[in-house]
């Protein structure tokens, strides 16, 4: 046991005396709107860790707020590492630094879960997730909402990525794939193609075909080890090979391949939430369809400190805080 540190300046103490202002005020707000509008009204709760989250999820629940939101962009947008979190007073050390994003979205949000719980023996009736579309988070965080029969989802990161020149994957595994790494999978592979059966890839296909015998040829007389972001921009050696994956510089090429890529995005999210409600009907096949899901994943990405840190966050999910492993090496998906 040890002493959980204060959060970013602000005490526990604090967090909780917030959550707690909040609450009363959205008590009293409730009671002024039309009945109609009742149940669109979602307050925000406020955490920055597993504590701070069980406190709030207490508070709202103490206070009868059966709809609630809080939001993960700035969890999701944390480059930094831990090597250990807080539950309650147990410290848990992780074996390596690994993503802080991953960790403390699932912590935060087992702990608002936990909290509500704890008070009431029961989930909250709806929940929204501001800033949360990481295709890998959707399964755990949902699994940590088990109970809650109406999840939503917000964010604007499906069409920042598709800018920045992401893809969303459902298959093989739930991934976000840089355009240019694709581009050097269809270079380097005889025979591959681009074959997403969403309407918004094969739109853009049917109007700009992929040249693949260009892309064929630069890689076997060139023997790249890599794509790099200058070969897709206007006269790289793949620019005009694979029009999806290119840069345009502007003009509507550009607005095209915007669209297409966040279109297909979106689809991708689509399936993963349809996905999550199938295997909804009770938490162990829940809890089965994420456990495939970190499998594949941990299989498919490149970096085995995200794949520790997503091992870590389902066994976070999928198990009683008290029985979490003190080893997430040793989580069920590993």
């Amino acid at each position: 046991m040890s002493t959980p540190p204060r959060c970013r300046g602000v005490s526990l103490r604090n967090y909780r005396l917030i959550n707690e202002r909040v609450t009363r005020r959205a008590v009293t707000a409730v009671k002024d709107l039309p009945t109609e509008l009742r149940t669109y009204y979602y307050p925000v709760a406020s955490a920055v860790s597993y504590n701070t989250a069980f406190d709030a999820g207490t508070a709202f629940a103490r206070a009868g707020l059966r709809r609630l939101s809080m939001g993960f962009g700035a969890f999701m947008a944390d480059d930094n590492y831990n090597d250990h979190l807080y539950i309650g007073r147990r410290r848990i050390d992780m074996p390596a630094n690994v993503p802080n994003r991953y960790i403390r979205t699932v912590a935060v949000a087992r702990g608002l879960w936990d909290g509500y719980r704890h008070e009431t023996g029961g989930s909250p009736e709806a929940f929204h997730f501001l800033g949360m579309a990481a295709p890998i988070m959707i399964p755990l965080v949902a699994l940590c909402a088990w109970g809650t029969p109406e999840l939503t989802f917000d964010a604007t990161s499906p069409i920042q990525d598709a800018v920045q020149g992401f893809f969303y994957l459902s298959s093989p595994a739930y991934l976000k794939v840089r355009a240019r790494r694709l581009g050097f999978r269809l270079a380097a592979t005889e025979g591959r193609t681009w074959r997403c059966p969403c309407a918004f890839c094969e739109e853009f296909v049917s109007n700009h075909p992929f040249l693949y015998e260009v892309g064929r040829a630069w890689f076997l007389s060139a023997s790249p080890s890599s794509v790099t972001a200058v070969d897709l921009r206007p006269g790289g050696a793949l620019y005009q090979a694979y029009p999806l994956l290119s840069e345009p510089e502007g003009g509507a090429l550009r607005k095209e391949v915007t669209f297409a890529r966040i279109g297909h995005n979106h689809w991708v999210l689509d399936r993963i939430f349809s996905a999550v409600s199938r295997n909804s009907v009770d938490v162990d096949r829940l809890r089965g369809h994420a456990a495939s899901v970190v499998e594949r994943y941990s299989g498919s990405t490149s970096s085995e400190r995200f794949a520790t840190a997503i091992r870590f966050g389902y066994g976070l999910a999928a198990n009683a805080p008290e029985e979490l492993p003190e080893d997430p090496m040793g989580v069920p998906g590993g």
